[in-house]
This record gives structure tokens, C-alpha cells and sequence, in this order.
């Protein structure tokens, strides 16, 4: 069903233009949101906002929360310490949980869990969580191992709040 501008959604589209093989409702999987500006440039033509992630690697914290891998990219990445990490939702007391094992330098690991705490609670999806009281952050611990993901299309959520 369309989504009203400024909310994000799956990215779908058609293409009565194409004679050969018009694509009717072709899903993506892109989640992504109309622009509710006006295009500086002036056209009238609606606007395509920056594709905030994948359908399938989006984590439903509540039917109206869901948390990207990409904000947790965008926000983690941020950290310079930072080379890698995973996540890993658990429930705990009637919430859910989000932990964190990083792939980072030994060096000032408080301080990194410090700031890595702080950048997850700056996500705007995870803060409106912990707001309502269903998610919390921790724990956040460093990997005795070293290990790299090949980027954020293999990077999943490991959900593990239901057995």
C-alpha cells in the first residue's frame, strides 16, 4: 500500500513505459521514503530519500520500529576503532536486548564501548525504543577473535528472542 511522504517503505515500481517487458510492482526490497521537499532544482517530479537499507536485514523491535543494519553501519562505522562487528537481539525481562561484539583495537576498549554505546543510542530507531521501554543496549564486549564480514548485505541480525 503506498506510504504517505516523509515515511519509509519498501521501494516498489512500475513501468508501463517499457513495451517489451513492463515491470508491474517490481519489490526491490529497498526501504526508502518520498521526499516531502520541493527539489531545489525546481522539478515537480517527487523525490527519492537515500535507501536506508534492506527489507530483509531490518530487525522489528515493535510494528513500528525496525532497525536497519544500515543505521547501525552508519553509526558504528562512525568509530574509528571500530573494524567490524555483529549483533545480537536477545530477550530479557519482557524487552528485547541488543548486544554488540566488536572487532576493534584493544586499545581504550572502555572508552570505545562508551562511545559505541552512545552512537547505538543516537540511532533515532533505537532511541525511540529504549524511549518506550521494549529494547536496551548491552552487552557490548570485543571479540577475542578477529574476524571481517564481506559488508553490510552479509551483515544480519542475529535474533535469538524466541527459543
Amino acid at each position: 500500500r503506498p506510504m504517505p511522504d516523509g515515511n519509509s517503505g519498501e521501494v516498489v515500481f512500475t513501468t508501463l513505459s517499457r513495451r517489451a517487458m513492463p515491470l508491474i510492482r517490481y519489490r526491490t526490497g529497498d526501504i526508502a521514503r518520498f521526499l516531502p521537499e520541493v527539489c531545489p532544482c525546481g522539478s515537480v517530479l517527487q523525490r527519492l530519500g537515500k535507501i536506508q537499507g534492506r527489507k530483509t536485514n531490518a530487525l522489528e523491535v515493535t510494528p513500528q520500529i525496525r532497525l536497519h543494519m544500515s543505521m547501525l553501519d552508519e553509526a558504528l562505522f562512525a568509530i574509528p576503532e571500530i573494524f567490524d562487528f555483529q549483533v545480537e537481539v536477545t530477550a530479557a525481562d519482557g524487552r528485547s536486548r541488543l548486544g554488540v561484539m566488536l572487532n576493534c583495537d584493544a586499545d581504550g576498549l572502555t572508552e570505545t564501548i562508551r562511545r559505541v554505546r552512545r552512537a547505538l543510542a543516537g540511532v533515532p530507531a533505537v532511541r525511540a525504543a529504549i524511549d518506550r521501554g521494549v529494547l536496551t543496549i548491552g552487552p557490548i564486549r570485543r571479540s577475542s577473535e578477529k574476524w571481517f564480514t564481506t559488508g553490510a548485505a552479509k551483515r544480519t541480525f542475529m535474533d535469538r528472542r524466541q527459543g
